[in-house]
């Protein structure tokens, strides 16, 4: 299949995927959107208010339309207007936030029980894992209980935003799965 899929990359070109990065906020979403679209850390800040960052990047023969939405309680009640024809949910978990992990919880079921999402990728990129006394990705899937969304195409990635471990496997393994997708709706 190597072959005919390098062929198929060359024909189609970069394949378009619209995809949500959420979380709570101070989870590094944004962090990780610049290290993934500059190649380096910006110094960001928490945002103030309702932010969508959007931003294109090209990964894999993937072109990702990235739409980071601010993490802020008060916010969430409008993340739905971003569902629309969205292919994958990436959902950035603090693994040093312990105390936050249920309120994480929650809000990933909500997201995920939504009808417009019921078919996405979930990518979940546990992230500061350089932080010590952190969670590791097994715990983080227990806590946030991963195995009751078995039926849809989901992994999780130990990520450290701030030197960039982990955020290029993780987008790998996302567009890998993104070609796969779309490749089945072709044939």
């Amino acid at each position: 299949m190597g072959l005919v899929s390098n062929v198929l990359d060359w024909i189609l070109g970069p394949l378009p995927a619209k995809i949500i990065l959420l979380g709570l906020d101070n989870a590094g979403k944004t962090t990780i959107l610049y290290k993934i679209k500059q190649g380096q850390v910006i110094n960001t800040i928490p945002t103030d208010g309702f932010n969508v960052n959007i931003n294109t990047v090209t990964h894999k023969s993937v072109n990702f339309t990235v739409y980071d939405i601010g993490g802020q309680d008060s916010n969430r009640d409008l993340w739905y207007n971003y569902y629309e024809e969205v292919e994958a949910v990436v959902y950035v978990v603090d693994s040093s936030d312990k105390n936050r992990m249920e309120e994480s919880k929650l809000l990933l079921e909500s997201i995920l029980r939504h009808e417009l999402l019921y078919n996405c990728t979930l990518l979940v990129l546990n992230n500061k894992d350089d932080r010590l006394g952190t969670c590791s990705n097994e715990e983080v899937a227990s806590q946030l209980g991963l195995n009751q969304f078995n039926d849809r195409d989901l992994t999780i990635q130990s990520t450290c935003a701030l030197r960039g471990e982990g955020v290029w496997e993780g987008l790998d393994w996302l567009a890998k799965n993104i070609k796969k997708k779309k490749k089945r709706q072709l044939f």
